[in-house]
Parts: structure tokens; C-alpha cells; sequence
């Protein structure tokens, strides 16, 4: 009796352990994925060439946060402009040395000469001619209401004549001692008689009026 007890335990625990194992190979093997047909593989890699685990032309962005502003563009420094110093030679060197001065040959100093001589002894006529009017010119523009209490004034007269002597055109300046222009303004009104000794050549001169 004891004996087939003995036999019958042993067998519950044999047929036990058989269930476990059966039961664990059945859960392992649900587990393993199924391995992937022959024919798929082939579609999806028909060149041979599987794909890279890394694509370089997929960037991914970090995370942020969308009320933060962009940064800036960093823009190159603007290097600042240095101007060399006025004695740099760097600017060209020194200024150009001035042009040497004319020489005159003895026929061209000659000429030179008698128009200086010309021009002063027309120069010379005018002022006999002026002297000779200046009373006349007084009376008509050195008035009180016109000199402002001036005591004298200096006039500049620029006169032109032809070869024969004849008065081509006259200006009269301003006084620069102090006469108000209204004594200038009357003496351009004036008629003038200016007719020098013939000079031969056209020629120009100043003299100074003085009144009163």
C-alpha cells in the first residue's frame, strides 16, 4: 500500500514538472518576433543597399521655446578707416616743388619795361584830368547827406582807352576809409572827361580819387 502511494506522488511530481517545462517553451516562443519572409526582404532592399542609421541631410533643431526671438546675425567688425598723416609718404611724397621762375630775354624785358612806362604815363593824364574835375565832383557828391559826417574818402578809378586815347570804360569803387557808399554811387552818376595822350596800344589803369 505505502508503496503505490509512493509511486503516485512520484508520478503527480513528474507530470508537474513536465507542465512547467511544456509551459515555459510555449511562453518563450510567443515572445521571439516572427521572422520576416524571404520575398519582403527582397522588395524592400532591392539595390542590396540597406539604409543608413544616420541621414546627414536630416538635421534635427534643438527644442525651444517659441517665444523666444531668434539671435541675432553676428556681422563682421567694421575695421575703421586710418588716415595717414599729412607728412606720411604713404600720400605721395612732399608737395610738388613751384614751377622755377620766368626769364625774360633782354627784346622780351625791353617790352615789358615800356608797358610799365606806358601804363604810368596814362596813369599820370588820368590823374591831371581828375585832379581838374574834382571840384566839380565835390559839389555834386560830397554832401552831408551823403558822407554821413565823413571827413575824406579815397575812391578807386579803373579806366580803359583805345590806341588813339579814347575812353573805352570807367569804374569807380566804394571808399575803404570810412566814406558811406552813397558818395561812391553818386560819383558813378558823374560823367567823366578823361582823354590821355594817345598810347599807341589799348591800355588799362587805376588811380585813386581822393575828396573832398
Amino acid at each position: 500500500m505505502a508503496d503505490r502511494t509512493l509511486m503516485l506522488a512520484a508520478a503527480l511530481v513528474a507530470a508537474s514538472a513536465g507542465l512547467v517545462i511544456y509551459m515555459s517553451s510555449r511562453t518563450g516562443t510567443r515572445e521571439q518576433p516572427p521572422a520576416q519572409p524571404q520575398a519582403a526582404v527582397a522588395r524592400a532592399e532591392p539595390t542590396g543597399v540597406r539604409p543608413a542609421d544616420y541621414d546627414p541631410a536630416i538635421r534635427t533643431l534643438p527644442d525651444r521655446d517659441d517665444d523666444e526671438p531668434p539671435a541675432p546675425p553676428v556681422l563682421p567688425a567694421i575695421q575703421p578707416v586710418v588716415e595717414p598723416p599729412p607728412d606720411d609718404p604713404g600720400r605721395g611724397g612732399p608737395p610738388p616743388e613751384p614751377p622755377p621762375p620766368v626769364v625774360l630775354s633782354d627784346e622780351e624785358k625791353a617790352a615789358q619795361d615800356a608797358l610799365f612806362a606806358l601804363r604810368e604815363a596814362v596813369a599820370d593824364d588820368v590823374r591831371r584830368q581828375l585832379d581838374k574835375q574834382s571840384n566839380a565832383l565835390r559839389r555834386a557828391c560830397w554832401k552831408p547827406e551823403l558822407t554821413g559826417g565823413a571827413s575824406s574818402g579815397t575812391f578807386g578809378v579803373n579806366a580803359s582807352f583805345d590806341a588813339s586815347g579814347a575812353l573805352l570804360a570807367y569804374g569807380i569803387s566804394d571808399s575803404r576809409d570810412g566814406a558811406p557808399a552813397g558818395v561812391g554811387a553818386c560819383l558813378r552818376q558823374q560823367a567823366l572827361a578823361l582823354a590821355p595822350q594817345a598810347p599807341g596800344q589799348p591800355v588799362s589803369v587805376d588811380v585813386q580819387l581822393r575828396l573832398p
